[in-house]
C-alpha cells in the first residue's frame, strides 16, 4: 500500500523510529492543521461568507439512569453550556 503525503512526511521528519518521536511530530502537525483552520474560519467570518453560530447544550449526568430511578427530578441535574459553531452562511 503506497504511503500517503503525510506519512512520507512524517517519515522524513522523525529522527528515529521510536513511536514517542512519531506521536510527538504528529501532535505538532495537529496544533498546527487546527491553528490553520481556525484562522480561515475567522477570516471567511470576515469577508461574512460565514458565521459563529451560538448553541446550547445540555448536559446530564448518565441521563438514562436518571430517567429509569428518578423518572420525576432527572431534571433539575441537567446543567446548560454554550459553544460557538462555524456555518457558512448559504
Amino acid at each position: 500500500m503506497p504511503l500517503t503525503k503525510m506519512q512520507q512526511f512524517v517519515d522524513a521528519e522523525v529522527q528515529s523510529q521510536s513511536y514517542e518521536d512519531r506521536l510527538d511530530i504528529l501532535k505538532e502537525i495537529k496544533r498546527d492543521v487546527e491553528a490553520m483552520i481556525a484562522a480561515t474560519q475567522q477570516l471567511a467570518v470576515e469577508d461574512g461568507l460565514a458565521e459563529m453560530k451560538t448553541c446550547q447544550r445540555t448536559n446530564v449526568p448518565n441521563l438514562s439512569w436518571w430517567k429509569a430511578n428518578k423518572p420525576k427530578s432527572w431534571e433539575k441535574y441537567c446543567t446548560t453550556s454554550t459553544y460557538e459553531r462555524f456555518a457558512w452562511i448559504k
